[in-house]
C-alpha cells in the first residue's frame, strides 16, 4: 500500500519537513513517529501515488487483496489505513489483511498455490519468495504492470 498505492513519503515530509529516510538515529526515528502520531487523519488523508489509480484500476479486475504494513509506532497507523482504502477503493473488509511487516511473508501461499506480491521494499520481496510467493519489485506503474502482464495479467 505504501509507495505503491499511497504516496507515504510525500505526506511524512509535510509533516517532518524532511525526507522520512534522513531520521537515522533511534532518537530521531522516536521523534518522527512523535511528530507523525500528532498529526489527526494523518494516514487517511494521505496521497494516491503518481499513476497508482491506474494499477488499482488493473488489478481489482482480478480477485485482488491488500497486505499492507502497519506500523506499532502509530497507534493510529492500522485504522488510519482502514479509513484510507474504505474513502478511496472498493476493496471488500474480508480482502484487507493489515499486519506487521514480518508476518506478510506467512500470505505467500494460499491454498497451496503462489500468491503475488507487490511491494516497494526488496526485503519484503525477498522474504515473499522464500515462502514460495510470487514477488514484484515496485519501482513504478508501468514497470509494475509490465511485470503483471509478464505473470499473465491483462
Amino acid at each position: 500500500m505504501d509507495q505503491v498505492l499511497v504516496n507515504l513519503f510525500k505526506g511524512a515530509e509535510k509533516v517532518l519537513g524532511y525526507p522520512l529516510d534522513q531520521y537515522k538515529t533511534p532518537e530521531q526515528k522516536q521523534d518522527r513517529w512523535k511528530r507523525i502520531n500528532a498529526v489527526k487523519g494523518f494516514w487517511e488523508n494521505l496521497e494516491w501515488m503518481p499513476n497508482a489509480k491506474k494499477l488499482y484500476q488493473s488489478i481489482t479486475r482480478y480477485d485482488a487483496k491488500v497486505l499492507s504494513a502497519y506500523t506499532n509506532k502509530d497507534p493510529n497507523s492500522k485504522i488510519g489505513k482502514m479509513k484510507w482504502l474504505s474513502k478511496n477503493t472498493n476493496f471488500k473488509r474480508k480482502d484487507i489483511h493489515l499486519v506487521l511487516r514480518s508476518q506478510k511473508q506467512n500470505y505467500a501461499v494460499s491454498d497451496g498455490k503462489p500468491n503475488v506480491l507487490i511491494d516497494d521494499h526488496p526485503k519484503n520481496i525477498k522474504e515473499w519468495e522464500s515462502k514460495g510467493g510470487i514477488g514484484v519489485h515496485h519501482t513504478s506503474v508501468s514497470k509494475t504492470m509490465g511485470e503483471l502482464k509478464r505473470l499473465g495479467f491483462k
